[in-house]
């Protein structure tokens, strides 16, 4: 396994990548014991810490700080954490109430070699559709791609809130992003987006959203491939992709030569008025 690919080489990576996006992206946020603290609004996924533990062990005034940050705001203190963090920050958090909410595998693959990445697709390139990159000076498309992915990440039967569709448009707006858009090529109409950030070696995948129609036709992995490929021309050495386990996002990952590295796993602490992440 090259170096760059062993876990504890990824999680660097990945959480220091992560910590600063989130930051970027979120609409308050502060650095936190290598990481950093990160708030939109009540019920956001930004609502957590992360990056925090790797560059130093937490100590329980870390702990008093994460905690007054999310309660201030009437959230549920949250964190995210790699498993290279030190164990005694489990016993810590535990202490203070926090369980595990969820996990994320992160997969990992390098960019290396000769070979095109769309050439690993396990089927042929679905037709009917055209891929290209976002108009970021274009605000219509803009708008579209936000709408389109807050829609596809809202809990079912609920609406897109105003606070993920700004969080989506600033993704779209980042400096770093690159982010993909498929049409219908019979009448233009959206079917699929997926983003990628480029952030030193590491080109990271982030926000796919099939549209119900067109998904179980290679859609999700004609994207995956355009963006690995992408990230690969830009300079990148790894790609990685986060995924709850078990889903398609994993198993199309796998299929395409992405390995798991790590999991990465939040807890979160309960508190009577506290809001916590939806989704």
């Amino acid at each position: 396994m090259p170096r760059e690919l062993e876990p504890i080489a990824v999680a660097r990576l990945e959480e220091a990548r992560q910590a600063r996006a989130i930051s970027e992206i979120a609409l308050v946020s502060r650095p936190f014991a290598g990481g950093a603290l990160c708030f939109s609004a009540p019920g956001s996924w930004s609502n957590t810490a992360v990056g925090a533990g790797l560059e130093r062990p937490l100590a329980d005034a870390d702990l008093d700080e994460l905690v007054s940050f999310y309660v201030e705001r009437a959230v549920e203190p949250r964190i995210e954490l790699c498993p290279f963090v030190d164990p005694a920050l489990l016993s810590l958090l535990a202490a203070r109430g926090f369980t595990l909410r969820s996990l994320e595998n992160c997969l990992a693959r390098p960019l290396d070699g000769e070979t095109d990445p769309r050439a690993c697709m396990t089927g042929p390139r679905p037709g009917g559709i055209d891929i290209f990159p976002v108009d970021i000076n274009d605000p219509r498309e803009v708008q579209a791609y936000a709408r389109f992915t807050a829609a596809g990440f809202a809990p079912p039967g609920a609406p897109a809130d105003e606070t993920m569709m700004e969080l989506c448009r600033r993704s779209v707006l980042h400096p770093r992003s690159h982010c993909l858009i498929a049409r219908s090529t019979a009448d233009a109409a959206l079917v699929a987006v997926g983003g990628m950030e480029i952030c030193a070696d590491v080109a990271a995948l982030w926000g796919v959203v099939v549209r119900e129609d067109w998904r179980r036709r290679g859609v999700q992995q004609a994207l995956l491939a355009e963006r690995i490929s992408l990230g690969r021309r830009l300079g990148a050495r790894v790609a990685t992709i986060g995924s709850k386990p078990g889903m398609p996002t994993e198993r199309n990952a796998m299929r395409m030569g992405f390995h798991v590295a790590y999991t990465r796993f939040a807890l979160a602490q309960a508190g009577p008025g506290l809001a916590p992440v939806i989704g």
